[in-house]
């Protein structure tokens, strides 16, 4: 049996803020990324080196994750569009969360995020094929606030992402 879903009610002042925070944050991480690669620290004759195979991947699936994660945030729940971009949106976070784990000397904090992911992209399927969607929408949420979380991270003093941006 397949119902279809929409947004849930306006749930207040505070809801709101948190949507646009959250939304505005993502957009700021994109424009810090394109800033970052934009600039002279990630051309290889000025001292940015080769990027390895995991960060490419990381990058090539993070990236798309980030912008299909915002734009299913803000479009209709439920539909067919929504399942077929769910779908591409949970491997992209899955392929991100892989590729992460081959990244830096060692395990870091952010690493915690990628290992979050692995375990809640499968329950987050789960649930909402119980037809538990607010535990799904729960999750799924929880996520993206976490992959902007971990995004803005990677651009502290002495991460790569920091180090191609502020030098």
């Amino acid at each position: 049996m397949s119902t279809s879903y929409s947004a849930p009610p306006r749930r207040g002042w505070f809801a709101n803020l948190r949507f646009v925070l959250l939304v505005g944050s993502a957009t700021i991480l994109m424009i810090m990324i394109l800033a970052a690669f934009g600039s002279n620290a990630a051309q290889p004759t000025s001292g940015g080196g080769e990027m390895s195979w995991p960060l490419i991947g990381h990058l090539v699936t993070a990236v798309p994750a980030l912008a299909l994660g915002a734009y299913l945030f803000l479009a209709r729940k439920g539909d067919a569009r929504h399942k077929f971009l769910g779908k591409i949106q949970a491997v992209l976070m899955v392929a991100t969360a892989i590729a992460s784990l081959g990244l830096g000397h060692g395990v870091s904090f952010i690493h915690f995020f990628s290992i979050l992911t692995l375990f809640c992209i499968p329950y987050a399927i789960w649930q909402v094929r119980r037809g538990n969607v607010d535990e799904h929408r729960r999750v799924m949420s929880g996520l993206y606030i976490g992959t902007v979380i971990a995004g803005l991270l990677t651009f502290l003093p002495g991460r790569f992402m920091g180090n191609m941006l502020f030098g």
